[in-house]
């Protein structure tokens, strides 16, 4: 009974509305800060950038913004690629920036130019298995 519940409430909420409210709820400052960003990348919400460093086993990474912003966090999950995801330093991005809980600024929806895929470096080498257990 409580799944049926909780299906028919997940269902009923739309995403984008939510998103729409969360950011209406934002304090001000915030909100200039994202508008501002958002009307020099000429795409309403999108932000331009470049990757200043990705570490692609740790998964995890820094962009800094076009506009001259602080660097903004990206984790992997948030980049838009077909199989390993990652970022090549000095890569051209574009992404939406979203405030944590914590207040720190992430990326997120992490595209190339135009929205198309990533590039990325090349994939790390896996760890050898060659040791000193030789039998």
């Amino acid at each position: 009974m409580f799944a049926r519940t909780l299906l028919r409430v997940r269902s009923a909420v739309k995403p984008q509305t939510f998103k729409v409210a969360a950011f209406k709820m934002a304090p001000a400052p915030y909100r200039l800060f994202c508008e501002s960003a958002a009307e020099a990348s000429g795409e309403p919400g999108r932000v331009k950038g470049i990757c200043k460093w990705f570490d692609s086993k740790k998964g995890f990474g820094f962009i800094t913004p076009d506009d001259g912003t602080p660097d903004v966090f990206v984790h992997q999950t948030q980049i838009h690629a077909p199989g390993f995801r990652n970022l090549a330093d000095g890569e051209p991005v574009e992404f939406v920036m979203e405030k944590q809980e914590d207040g720190k600024l992430r990326a997120v929806s992490v595209t190339g130019p135009d929205g198309a895929y990533v590039q990325g470096a090349p994939r790390p080498s896996p760890i050898s298995r060659n040791d000193d257990w030789n039998f």
